[in-house]
This record gives structure tokens, sequence and C-alpha cells, in this order.
């Protein structure tokens, strides 16, 4: 259903990718209302399109926004949702961790970024975009701890494509002989 709107083969990356901008919608309804997730969903549809027709078209990083405003909005609604708003504190009787403040996150935040620029500047300038994409990457899996942390949702379903492929990779080859 996706492949036509972006305009080419669905690849894995974008597909991952779509985990996050579809956790931000939930997180409008606060893992509990589908309309208000729907309705969440259009927000940041319609927050992409707005940004891309009526931007100026002087603002060269606007696409660079765009990929990554579902990213921004999940990390905005997480500060300020709190954390036992969106548990659902009444509903769950599972183990707790200690959430860290805001400051002490904002203060790791800062030491892992100066770690990623101080890093960037002692690897060879051809590495910078594994770099990147590693990074994209990681907080990805860490979408995926979401997920399964504070919603409680187990899915399998990424390991069980994952198999699948493995499976027909070993039986058919790339090549097309097993």
């Amino acid at each position: 259903l996706i492949t036509p709107i972006i305009g080419g083969p669905l690849e894995a990356n974008a597909l991952t990718l779509l985990v996050v901008d579809a956790f931000a919608a939930a997180l409008f309804g606060r893992l509990r209302s589908i309309p208000l997730t729907f309705l969440g969903a259009i927000v940041l549809g319609l927050a992409n399109s707005y940004l891309v027709g009526y931007a100026p078209t002087g603002w060269t990083w606007v696409s660079n926004l765009r990929q990554s405003l579902a990213m921004v909005v999940l990390f905005l609604l997480l500060l300020v949702l709190g954390h036992d708003r969106l548990r659902g504190v009444a509903t769950r009787s599972r183990e707790r961790y200690e959430v860290p403040t805001v400051r002490r996150a904002a203060l790791w935040g800062g030491v892992f970024v100066l770690a990623v620029l101080a890093f960037r500047q002692i690897i060879d300038p051809s590495s910078v975009g594994v770099l990147q994409l590693g990074i994209a990457f990681a907080v990805i899996a860490l979408s995926q701890t979401l997920l399964t942390g504070y919603a409680g949702e187990v899915n399998l379903a990424p390991l069980a494509f994952s198999a699948i492929a493995t499976i027909v990779a070993f039986h058919v080859g790339i090549e097309g002989a097993g």
C-alpha cells in the first residue's frame, strides 16, 4: 500500500523507519485510543506535506526535517506525556523501573552527542555515512524497545520475515541456484 506513495521499491530501511512514524502516531492516542492514534497519523501526514509545500525554497534543511519529523514528534511526546501517564498506572501490575529525570536524560544525551562529534573527527571521512547509518539503526532498535517496554507488545513479525528470507535465500541462492 505504501509503495506507490514513496515512488519506488519498498526497501527494508524504509519499512523499518515506518515503525517510528507509527509509534509517534500511536503516542497521540497514548497507546490506548485508536481514534486519537488516527488523528495523530493525520497530523503527522499533514505536517509533512505542509512542510514541503509551504517552506521557502531557500531552506535546504526542510527535506531532512521532513524525514525526521516523526522522530522529533515522538521525542517531544515522550517528554511531555511522562512515564506514568503513558503506561496507564492503574491497569499495569508488572514491575516498573526508575525513569531518569529530564535533567539526567538531557545530560547523557549531550554526552552522547559530544562523543559522536568527537568520534567523527577521528574517523576516516568516508566512514561518516556508515556512522550515521549505525546511529539511525540504533534509534530504530530503541523504538522497538519502546514498543515492547511501554506498550507491552511482543512483535515477532520482523523475526518471522527474517527467518523466511533466510530460508528462501538458502534454498534459492542469490543467483537462482541453491
